[in-house]
């Protein structure tokens, strides 16, 4: 693996910029790499063709984390690449990237935004410092104007972790509360291409929003905790409210009524946005509003003291299952695999620390107290898929009064790494005696 890093010209692209940008010597670079999680991240970066952003930042400890979005919190200032296309990255492509700084905290960002909305895009789209201008160029000026305002707010909206609609030129049209069919003589042509480009780029945009899944980190093998999926479904509710709320703007109505009455064909678009916008939060609601008993449960069994775990994963085990046989949106064989791969990636992790270093394991002294602990963790681990097998067996009493739907899925799936630790743990044991 560190041959082939070391002859990767992406990885040498990323390393001299960021080390460059952020002054910082070889050294944080390698141990950026030595963490698992952000080899994967770029290595997903570079591998599939929608992964469209990475984003180099460095933690409280002035350790270099990677992340496919902008973090909520910027302590320090970090780097950011991002692809033209939709592309897998090679050695020959890897310079298209456009790359740049992002500041320590968003005040910067905030004060350019300003910049662009009252001074810059007023200043270049006001007719009266046009005159004597050919009509093609100023309008390619309003054009190109009205682009930069637009991303600038779309920027801003990332940082501060919301999605922005941004509206169409003109958009003071739809002011006021003049009815549609009087509105008809101020919509021409060239304002109604306005309208159905934002539509366009509003799909784009929640799209994007609409079919990140919480199985990815699962999926790109980062071993992530049962939190993973609290703050999934958490950011994904905020994220649509804040959608919802933009398409409640009464200009966005008025914009909706005069493609209504226009028969435009980016109506039935539009009337898509509203209605997935308004599933998704409805999807949203529902899983948050179900997961968290079980959030509860897990935040108990995450303090307890490792002895006293086994009764703690039958709860949360049992919690799994009414989750499933309660919730519209999270029965789906797809969501409850990840959530209880996530329970055993955190039984794994606390196991770990009980344990200690397998070093330590097999150097251990006081050899039946090592024992006695590694057969504790058997036993605690076994818990689980015990208690998942007698959910399965007998789902219908969580299903009171409604028809059954079983853990049809293979367990493999959930089990796969929880089996091969315990094997581990088994062939440890067996070796000590």
């Amino acid at each position: 693996m560190e041959e082939k890093e070391a002859d990767d010209k992406r990885m040498d692209f990323l390393k001299n910029y960021t080390l460059s940008s952020l002054k910082l010597t070889q050294d944080k670079w390698q141990e950026f790499l030595a963490v698992k999680e952000n080899h994967k991240i770029v290595g997903n970066f570079f591998d599939q063709a929608d992964v469209g952003n990475l984003i180099i930042s460095r933690n409280a400890a002035s350790q270099l984390v990677a992340s496919l979005a902008i973090p909520t919190t910027l302590r320090n200032k970090a780097v950011s690449f991002l692809k033209r296309d939709k592309e897998v990255l090679r050695d020959d492509n890897i310079r298209n990237l456009y790359v740049g700084d992002l500041p320590a905290s968003s005040v910067n960002v905030d004060v350019a935004i300003a910049a662009i909305e009252e001074v810059i895009y007023p200043l270049l789209t006001n007719r009266d410092n046009m005159k004597g201008w050919p009509k093609v160029v100023s309008e390619d000026v309003i054009q190109q104007t009205l682009k930069l305002k637009n991303e600038a707010s779309v920027l801003g909206g990332l940082i501060e972790g919301r999605t922005v609609l941004p509206l169409p030129e003109n958009a003071e049209v739809l002011e006021g509360t003049i009815p549609v069919c009087r509105l008809s003589d101020a919509i021409d042509s060239k304002l109604m291409h306005a309208f159905e480009t934002v539509i366009i780029d509003w799909t784009h945009q929640i799209s994007e929003v609409l079919k990140k899944d919480s199985a990815q980190p699962v999926l790109d093998e980062l071993n992530p905790l049962p939190k993973a999926e609290f703050d999934f479904w958490n950011d994904r509710l905020k994220s649509l409210e804040c959608i919802h709320e933009q398409l409640l703007n009464p200009k966005v109505q008025k914009m909706a009524e005069i493609l209504e009455t226009a028969e435009s064909v980016y109506w039935p678009a539009l009337r898509n946005i509203f209605k997935d916008v308004k599933e998704g939060l409805k999807e949203a609601e529902n899983i948050i509003l179900y997961l968290t008993p079980l959030q509860k449960r897990l935040d108990e069994m995450e303090n307890v003291e490792y002895s006293l775990l086994p009764s703690h994963i039958k709860a949360v085990t049992y919690t799994v299952a009414l989750t499933w046989a309660n919730s519209e949106y999270y029965c789906r064989p797809e969501r409850i695999i990840v959530i209880l791969q996530e329970i055993s990636n955190l039984l794994i992790l606390k196991t770990e620390n009980f344990l200690g270093p397998e070093e330590d394991m097999r150097g251990f002294h006081q050899k039946d107290e090592m024992l006695g602990k590694i057969r504790k963790a058997i036993v605690t681990l076994d818990t689980l898929r015990g208690t998942f097998d007698q959910c399965r067996l007998s789902m219908d009493r969580f299903f009171k009064g409604k028809k059954t739907k079983n853990w049809k899925f293979p367990s493999h799936l959930v089990f796969t790494r929880l089996d091969a630790f315990l094997q581990r743990l088994q062939q440890i044991e067996l070796f000590e005696r």
